[in-house]
């Protein structure tokens, strides 16, 4: 039994050292606690291998945690520069490989994914004519940066608009198809605050329809009706750490 963390917050103790943001390591089934010195809430992303097991994490002083299992969660490979890497869905030759540190994001970006949420907290999902539900995004069009895309691309889809200010990068992967070494395809993440909801719209583009997602639902939602770009492992990393920086709660 492993178990892989990745710190998503400022300034936490482990073991009485302190530990970065985005800093990742691995215990082999040895007893370790945190301490948080910040009167805020902190956060860590916890993976168990070979399955998660939500009875192994400890309060030991403050207010009950929220947990929520990441049942959808496969085994993770971490290194030291805030990296992970997982198997693509459409190959068994295809391997994405995702990072959430800012000094690794690469420029030439082809495509942008957007995590936008309602003052409600609630998650936006288009309806995408041939793969289903899926979240906001797609390619950077020629003389265009990553916001305006995102913008764009959200507003095409959705009938929303973005409050630009809101916008923040995230994560960062690439999509490599080892058949094809030169075919890599790179997509930047981001998250943001929803300003307005246009209602009554004739939706014409690639989406028929939008839907926002309460916070208790986002990881149980997950069927036959959802496109397979969510069923990898770019959507609940990527959720987890939307949620801190947006602060967003789960709880009721």
């Amino acid at each position: 039994m492993t178990e892989s963390e990745m710190v998503i917050s400022h300034n936490l103790i482990c073991q009485k050292k302190s530990v970065s943001y985005g800093c990742a390591h691995t215990w082999h089934s040895a007893p370790h606690e945190y301490s948080n010195p910040n009167r805020f809430q902190q956060s860590i992303l916890c993976i168990d291998s070979p399955a998660f097991i939500p009875t192994d994490e400890i309060l030991v002083e403050g207010k009950p945690a929220t947990n929520i299992s990441m049942v959808s969660m496969k085994h993770y490979l971490f290194d030291a520069k805030s990296t992970f890497c997982f198997p693509g869905l459409f190959s068994s030759q295809q391997q994405i490989v995702l990072t959430i540190n800012p000094s690794e994001f690469h420029s030439n970006a082809s495509a942008v994914l957007v995590f936008a949420f309602n003052l409600n907290d609630e998650l936006l999902f288009v309806h995408h004519k041939k793969r289903g539900w899926e979240l906001p995004g797609g390619k950077i069009e020629i003389n265009e940066n990553e916001i305006q895309a995102c913008i764009r691309e959200t507003f095409e889809e959705s009938y929303c608009e973005l409050e630009e200010s809101s916008l923040q990068p995230i994560a960062q992967y690439k999509i490599i198809d080892n058949d094809n070494i030169g075919d890599v395809h790179i997509k930047s993440v981001y998250a943001a605050r929803v300003k307005l909801e246009y209602q009554d719209c004739p939706f014409d583009h690639e989406t028929k329809q939008r839907k926002f997602v309460s916070p208790l639902d986002w990881l149980t939602i997950l069927n036959e009706s959802y496109s397979i770009l969510l069923h990898d492992d770019v959507y609940p990393i990527c959720l987890e750490i939307t949620k801190h920086k947006l602060n967003i709660s789960t709880t009721n």
